[in-house]
């Protein structure tokens, strides 16, 4: 809950004076990271990445977004593109610390449905489809 506050004072042309006040606010420790939904097999590839976050240190925004991004990045790679990680921040009334739940909802699993190729000259068909390391139908 930092703020920051800036004043600024123009003396002349060329030069200002700027103030920056900094309100600090209450330290904010994180007391538990969990995950709520999403599927079981992926327990353990998501658990790793919250496990990176430190328990019983300061509350680190950006760590906790690049963990949801994490986790988000787990699901779109097995299926799940269009899967949503919402990271609910629950602090105490005293604002000293917080619990963090990561919840996760799959969505729909997603296919490959048809290849076509467009703008082959040169290239043969069958020979572009040779190379192609996905499948109609697979995730």
């Amino acid at each position: 809950d930092a703020r920051v506050q800036t004043t600024q004072i123009v003396q002349d042309k060329n030069n200002a004076i700027v103030f920056v006040d900094i309100l600090e606010g209450v330290q904010t420790k994180l007391i538990s990271a969990t995950v709520k939904g999403g599927k079981k097999e992926f327990e353990k590839k998501t658990g790793k990445f919250i496990r990176e976050l430190k328990l019983n240190s300061p509350l680190n925004p950006a760590k906790l977004e690049e963990v949801a991004f994490h986790i988000k990045t787990i699901y779109a790679n097995n299926g799940y593109p269009y899967a949503e990680i919402i990271t609910q921040i629950n602090k105490a009334e005293d604002k000293k610390s917080a619990d963090v739940v990561f919840e996760i909802d799959p969505k729909e699993e997603a296919r490959f449905g048809e290849v076509s190729f467009k703008g082959l000259n040169i290239t043969q068909k069958n020979k572009a489809q040779r190379e192609l390391t996905i499948k109609q139908g697979e995730l």
